[in-house]
């Protein structure tokens, strides 16, 4: 038996495309390509984004305060050498973001936590209730663009179900 390493190879960083029509607009770097380019889709999203959400029973605020920090410019303050400061929504997608009408923003039902905890399939609890929201949202799709969903950390129970059955709750939605 040998000490020695299997031959390998490094595969540099794959440049990310940010134009269809311009090749030579890539980078290795999600941001700074925004930054350089803008987004793969510029011209092609009319803004403003009309963002609606669903939240957590009460807990709403969490989400349209994160709403309107993405809008905010922010510097890097921690791993400077891949983080790049953010200058907000509008400067690097070139459009702006803002909440949708105000019947577009949905809480989750109250009762939700506690079946939550009591199921022996909370996967199944939790992507019910998403899914009953998202068909309330659809018929009101003509007044938003996106669907910005909470689901805090501490429902974690319901974002993948028993090993046999394959279910991820993100793959799902």
């Amino acid at each position: 038996m040998s000490s020695e390493i299997s031959p390998h190879i490094i595969l540099p960083e794959a440049k990310l495309a940010f134009h269809a029509e311009r090749p030579e607009d890539t980078e290795i770097h999600p941001l700074r390509g925004l930054l350089k380019f803008g987004p793969y889709s510029k011209g092609l999203v009319p803004g403003p984004i009309r963002v609606a959400t669903i939240a957590p029973f009460k807990d709403g605020q969490p989400l349209y305060d994160f709403m309107k920090e993405l809008n905010q410019s922010f510097p890097a303050t921690e791993r400077k050498d891949y983080l790049q400061p953010w200058p907000g929504f509008g400067n690097v997608f070139g459009t702006k973001m803002t909440g949708a009408a105000k019947d577009c923003h949905l809480q989750l039902p109250e009762t939700l936590e506690g079946d939550l905890d009591r199921s022996e399939t909370p996967h199944v609890v939790l992507t019910e209730a998403l899914t009953r929201a998202l068909q309330l949202l659809e018929a009101r799709r003509s007044e938003f663009d996106v669907v910005f969903i909470y689901v805090p950390i501490r429902w974690k129970r319901g974002f993948e179900g028993a090993p046999y059955e394959g279910f991820d709750l993100h793959d799902h939605l």
